[in-house]
């Protein structure tokens, strides 16, 4: 599971609390500081407009209050469905 823009990261942790059996991954452009995570959960600094570094695709991919913040929807979509 990869959430895009994870901010403060609480959703994330929150999906990882409820699914234990997922990985969950939190990218942002800036450092996320949660105090404590799942051992399910990890939170990486990336630029998710950018080619992605990610080999091996998501199950599901969540993005929320990220309208304004992707200036290429079609890339990322494009992206996500690889």
């Amino acid at each position: 599971m990869l959430e895009i823009g994870t901010g403060t990261g609480v959703w994330a942790m929150q999906f990882g609390d409820d699914h234990p059996e997922a990985k969950v991954i939190g990218v942002d452009l800036s450092a996320v500081q949660p105090g404590l995570t799942a051992p399910n959960v990890k939170f990486e600094i990336d630029d998710i407009e950018e080619e992605w570094i990610f080999r091996r695709p998501f199950d599901y991919i969540h993005a929320h209050f990220m309208t304004s913040s992707i200036a290429n929807w079609q890339d990322l979509l494009t992206q996500s469905f690889k």
